[in-house]
């Protein structure tokens, strides 16, 4: 079933002629899962099975990751700045605001579901803005000022 936020984002993407990508198959699901030591629960996991994000940046300039595109902050960043990311968490990036001005992640705790979504305007800083996906992705359809708050 695909959920009414998900459909919203598809239905959005391809009003402003945004490519969305098919829906991630459990394969792909569990490789995520498996490489970033995490499980796709509930809202994650019901949106990347409807739609495995876009293929370019939309015309606002988020660029929605497929999960084979999903990279951890120290992999782009090439070092643990933040200095809190521990053995217990691993931070992914999934959005790219404005050709990497900035990212969004999701900072997990390893071995479950459970995460939080922040912004990441550089590699020293984690600005924590909600632990709900769906929160994240109606704030994405108003252009909510939460998604932009990088001070």
């Amino acid at each position: 079933m695909v959920d009414q936020v998900a459909q919203e984002v598809i239905k959005h993407w391809i009003s402003i002629g945004t490519e969305p990508l098919e829906g991630a198959n459990a394969s792909t699901i569990a490789a995520t899962e498996a490489y970033f030591d995490i499980s796709l629960g509930g809202e994650l996991l019901d949106f990347y099975s409807s739609v495995n994000g876009i293929f370019d940046e939309d015309d606002n300039g988020f660029a929605f990751y497929s999960l084979q595109k999903w990279r951890a902050h120290t992999a782009v960043f090439k070092s643990d700045a933040l200095d809190f990311f521990d053995q217990r968490k691993v931070c992914i990036i999934f959005v790219d605001y404005l050709q990497a001005s900035w990212y969004y992640a999701l900072l997990f705790d390893r071995n479950t579901d459970k995460y939080t979504i922040g912004i990441l305007p550089h590699q020293a800083l984690f600005i924590p803005i909600t632990d709900s996906f769906n929160e994240f992705l109606k704030w994405y359809l108003k252009d909510d000022e939460m998604l932009y708050n990088v001070s």
